[in-house]
């Protein structure tokens, strides 16, 4: 009897994991990048700014190593 919530968990997993794998590709088309990032606040303005100036790449995250000891 359990196993009758098989497919309804398969149907709902599979709706949810389908928009991560195919959002990077239709950002691709549209915009010409794979992830967008938002700049609604202030704040995601001054972390995009941030992560420029250390890492010099957009997308390459890194920890505190990046910043300078002076």
């Amino acid at each position: 009897m359990w196993l009758n919530i098989f497919p309804p968990l398969l149907i709902v997993g599979t709706l949810l994991a389908v928009p991560a794998y195919v959002s990077p590709f239709i950002n691709q088309l549209v915009i010409g990048k794979k992830h967008v990032r938002t700049y609604d606040t202030e704040i995601e303005e001054t972390a995009f700014a941030r992560d420029l100036t250390l890492t010099k790449e957009q997308w390459k995250l890194n920890g505190l190593e990046v910043i300078s000891d002076e």
